[in-house]
This record gives C-alpha cells, structure tokens and sequence, in this order.
C-alpha cells in the first residue's frame, strides 16, 4: 500500500519544491492534484518537457514517487453539455 500526501496546503511552494517538502514532511509517495502551475482544474495542461525535467528531477533527489495524477477536466463532468464541449 502506498500512503500518499496531497500538496494542495502547499501550492504556494513551486512545482519543483514540493518533492522536499513531501520527504520533509515523512512521505515517500505525493498525489499530484491541480495547481495552476502544471495541470489547472479544468484547462489544458502546461505540461512541457523542460517542467517534466526539472520535476523528475526533484523527485528523484527527495526520493519520492507518483502516487497518483489527478486531472480534473470537463470530460468527467456529470453534466452531459459539458462533457460533449470537451
């Protein structure tokens, strides 16, 4: 079983802090949730290679993993309008 941390109490930190902050804080595995900065709720993502890079990085140095990616986007809206504009 992996215990996760959700960052979200620390989206003030940049993308590439918080891996330091989940081995600080005693895990090893971080939930990535929306932040503005890299998958925004409900818009595209700004996710480009450099961001991957510098990210993978920091994770690799605090030795923690992915967990889990929550996107959230209109296509798993429950409102059928909503998911056909997606």
């Amino acid at each position: 079983m992996k215990i996760a941390l959700d960052p979200f109490m620390h989206r003030h930190l940049a993308l590439e802090q918080l891996p330091s902050k989940v081995a600080e804080l005693g895990y090893e595995w971080i939930e990535l949730s929306p932040r503005a900065d890299f998958l925004e709720w409900f818009k595209a993502p700004r996710v480009f290679p450099d961001r991957v890079k510098s990210f993978k990085k920091a994770l690799s140095d605090a030795n923690v993993g992915i967990a889990t990616l929550l996107p959230m986007y209109r296509w798993a809206s429950n409102d059928e309008a909503e998911r056909q504009a997606a």
